[in-house]
């Protein structure tokens, strides 16, 4: 691509500059406004002197300012009575009045897995701007949007993860009990279900709940949710036990555009799921409009996995098959050609609407509406200007959506196709007349054969396109390598074009013409279960996808600033560049991934962290000669969302090698992430104590099964037992005996002291009497670093164990919903400094090298290494 006039590009990387200085240097709005008349006043009389070129130089200037003023204003500057300046992360009582910003939304539950502790509740959700908080007896004002996560009753007793409680639950305000059928009531009656009532943007609610800020990172290499938040305006979340707990005082007035927008997309959701199967009408909602709240996250990870997660977001691909079907709908003898470019335009600004307005759907509906202005005015139009146009239209809305991962690739993939696949796909159309003619003249089979090769070779290659320039990201930030997207990408368009356009004929029809809609939403369920059935088994082929460190930031930046170069100035279309600038671009990958694999095996010294994974328990020891030992890897709740946080502390390191994993107990909170983490990492060996399997849970057949899948063998040690460093560092097994205590699950956890030149370090598992007895009747010695046992549990003997290991620092690895009070006192009053990794994040422990020092560090104080 040579060079163009482009104006809207630079003023888009002049905002998007500024932005991104504003972000990391956070200048004060004061000194944006000054800077920004400074450089207009300086714009102005250079303008006015002729001096054209540091006239424009000092205009970029400008927008730079002006960005970076904009998005400090959004980021930094609040009302006094922001209810997210008031949220912190543990939760307190609350009772607000708010207005509903949306609807309420069903949550859909993880299907039944043995590794989640039992769930008996449904959620819904709701957005609301704030109003009013009581404070005591007063009501005072507050400000501010909140998330809304409110508990139900399931709507059957059936188990988990059949097709029946799978069933979307319908919107009900009111309840009945059954009648009585016998002489005692109280033996009779049986509640109905306690059901939210139907909510609407609007409405005037009160809610009685609990208030909490969102989590902000715990771990090196953590997507900081707390900041996502920020950026979309929530920085509060309220969740409220009960639909009791929500009461609407005042339905919205009148007609509101929130409120019409809501009620279309409610009347849409309720039509997929009436005229489509319970196992699908999900998908076809994550589909049509985005709603994957309403799929089970099992289902969406194998979309992650093979790299076609966008398909589950209405983006370019989705826009576009609407804009076509409108338009060739509406061109059918229904309306003239102008009429139908304006219908066009009005209905894919209404969907982007329904679909929550997000930045890629508004990315591609400008393009729509760009493309059919300029088939109304007869005018061509710049494909980059244009996208540029719809870049600052998205950052206007919301300068912080700059750094959302989906903003970034969707603007980096259209902008990819726009600059580069035109240099690398020539137009293999025959040049002249003769030419054309023979091809016309082939046989229609011919023809037709030739022109699927020809438009499957176009797609495979603008898949590739987009996969080389998205895939350092995708790494950088998921992790994940999907070599399977080049190919499995195009093969999803046509199952996923039928299904949208049959989906909408559901819309269509639902209301007026229910054969129609009936034929429409089956054709919709059969093409989603291909997706569906296309995307899991690839998704099982190996070598499909790779779990990788991903490169680090700068040379993610040389990377992006490289295609930016290339770009503007046109090499790829010098023949004489293109061997120059491809074995550049070969070099900055090897740098790149060369320093993410070697850093490891520089490092020397011990590193022991104690990974944050709120109710459960996961340390990461580093040992001098560059093994890696994982003790416990669990947490009580999602499995995923464990293996997630240990995962990223590993890959921050660079580490894909795990050499052993040692699991204290069968305590599921201990161990239901190692599952996810055989997938991720190659596992050495896994080892366990003897009477880990005494009692068979569905749980432990679950991890017993993924051991066996991932070929990795699994070892028992007990007391007296010593594990192989490779160095001159000693794990040493205290507890449990060969035969067990013959008591609770806790009593039997393994405990290791680890030593390493006069170092020691402990770890514990959930230790509790009478094993506890039984280790502290060991001879005792004091320990650098100690885990205290059963999460900071005042039942596990606390002041006896402190005073027999007496550490120089204590660490708990647990969450706030626990009190540990009494754990924390007995530890200092035995001279021990107190960590917690729900406030501390993840805390470390670093030896050096020589053995002379230690460092330690918390993630949520200071330098987050």
């Amino acid at each position: 691509m040579h060079r163009t006039y482009q104006p809207l590009v630079v003023v888009l990387a002049a905002v998007c500059a500024g932005i991104v200085l504003d972000r990391q240097a956070g200048v004060a709005l004061p000194v944006w406004f000054a800077a920004a008349a400074c450089a207009l006043l300086c714009w102005w009389l250079l303008w006015r002197k002729g001096r054209d070129r540091f006239a424009a130089a000092l205009l970029a200037g400008s927008l730079l300012v002006i960005g970076g003023a904009w998005h400090h204003f959004r980021w930094h500057c609040f009302a006094a009575d922001e209810i997210g300046l008031f949220a912190q992360e543990s939760p307190e009582p609350v009772c607000i009045e708010a207005i509903a910003t949306t609807g309420s939304r069903h949550v859909a539950q993880p299907a039944y897995d043995p590794l989640l502790p039992p769930n008996t509740k449904d959620k819904v959700r709701l957005g609301v701007r704030l109003v009013a908080i009581r404070d005591g007896c007063e009501w005072r004002t507050a400000s501010g949007n909140a998330l809304v996560i409110v508990e139900e009753d399931r709507a059957d007793a059936s188990p988990r993860g059949s097709a029946k409680a799978s069933q979307k639950p319908k919107q009900s305000g009111k309840q009945k009990s059954k009648k009585p059928t016998t002489d005692n009531p109280a033996e009779t009656i049986s509640l109905a279900p306690a059901r939210l009532p139907e909510i609407h943007a609007g409405d005037r609610l009160r809610i009685f709940g609990h208030l909490t800020g969102p989590s902000p990172a715990a771990n090196p290499g953590e997507p900081d949710l707390a900041e996502l938040a920020r950026g979309r305006g929530e920085m509060a979340l309220v969740r409220a036990k009960s639909p009791q707990c929500v009461s609407v005082l005042a339905a919205s007035s009148g007609w509101s555009f929130a409120r019409f927008i809501e009620a279309i997309r409610g009347r849409c959701d309720q039509l997929l799921w009436e005229y489509l199967p319970n196992d699908r009408a999900g998908l076809a909602a994550a589909v049509l409009f985005g709603a994957r709240e309403e799929l089970q996250s099992d289902r969406v990870e194998n979309f992650l996995l093979t790299g076609s997660i966008h398909t589950l977001i209405v983006a370019g691909l989705h826009v576009g098959i609407l804009a076509w079907l409108l338009f060739k709908a509406l061109r059918f003898g229904l309306l003239p050609r102008r009429t139908a470019l304006l219908a066009v335009m009005g209905l894919t600004g209404l969907y982007m609407l329904v679909t929550d307005a997000g930045p890629p759907v508004v990315r591609a509906t400008i393009l729509v509406w760009a493309v059919c202005g300029a088939m109304l005015l007869g005018r061509r139009r710049s494909a980059l200007n244009t996208l540029a146009m719809a870049g600052l239209i998205v950052i206007a809305l919301n300068p912080t959506d700059l750094f959302r991962m989906g903003t970034q690739l969707s603007f980096l993939c259209v902008a990819a196709l726009i600059v580069f696949w035109p240099a690398w796909n020539r137009e293999r159309a025959p040049a002249d007349a003769l030419d054309r003619l023979l091809a016309q003249s082939r046989p229609w089979p011919l023809r037709l054969l030739t022109r699927v090769n020809f438009e499957l070779w176009q797609t495979t290659l603008a898949g590739l396109t987009m996969f080389a320039v998205s895939a350092p990201l995708a790494m950088a930030r998921y992790h994940l390598f999907s070599p399977s997207a080049v190919l499995l990408n195009p093969l999803l368009i046509p199952p996923l074009s039928v299904a949208m356009i049959a989906g909408f004929g559901v819309l269509a029809f639902g209301a007026w013409l229910p054969p129609a809609a009936a034929l429409c939403g089956w054709i919709c369920d059969r093409s989603l279960g291909l997706l569906e059935w296309s995307v899991s088994h690839a998704a099982t082929v190996p070598g499909s996808h790779f779990w990788v460190p991903g490169p680090r930031e700068w040379w993610l930046a040389g990377f992006y600033l490289a295609l930016a170069g290339v770009a503007y100035f046109g090499w790829l279309a010098r023949p004489r560049w293109r061997t120059r600038a491809g074995v550049l671009v070969a070099a900055w990958c090897g740098v790149g991934f060369g320093v993410a694999w070697l850093l490891p095996a520089q490092r020397g010294g011990l590193d022991c962290t104690f990974v944050s994974v709120g109710h459960g328990c996961a340390t990461v020891l580093e040992l001098p000669g560059g093994r890696v030992l994982l003790s416990d890897a669990g947490r009580m709740g999602s499995p995923l969302g464990g293996a997630r946080d240990i995962s990223s502390y590993l890959w921050s390191r660079g580490l894909t090698h795990i050499d052993a994993i040692v699991l204290s107990h069968n305590d599921t909170d201990h161990f239901n992430a190692v599952p996810e983490l055989l997938q991720r990492f190659s596992v050495g060996a896994v080892y366990v104590s003897p009477v880990m399997f005494n009692r068979q849970t569905r749980a432990l057949d679950v991890l017993q099964q993924a051991v066996q899948r991932a070929r990795v063998p699994m070892l028992e040690i007990s007391d007296g037992d010593r594990l192989a460093s490779g160095d001159d560092t000693q794990i040493d097994v205290l507890h449990p005996p060969p035969d067990g205590m013959g008591a609770t699950e806790n009593a039997d956890s393994i405990v290791l002291a680890i030593r390493w030149r006069g170092w020691r370090f402990l770890m514990t598992g959930d230790l509790a009497p009478p094993g506890l007895e039984t280790v502290v009747g060991k001879p005792c010695a004091a320990y650098d670093v100690a885990m205290v046992p059963h999460h900071g549990s005042a039942t596990s003997s606390p002041a006896t164990f402190a005073a027999w290991c007496r550490p120089h620092w204590a660490v708990i690895s647990g969450d706030l919903a626990h009190d540990s009070h009494v754990a924390v006192a007995a530890y200092r009053a035995a001279g021990s400094e107190v960590l917690n990794t729900a406030t501390s994040g993840a805390v470390h422990f670093g030896v050096s090298a020589t053995g002379t020092q230690m460092r330690w560090d918390c993630f949520r104080r200071g330098d987050r290494w």
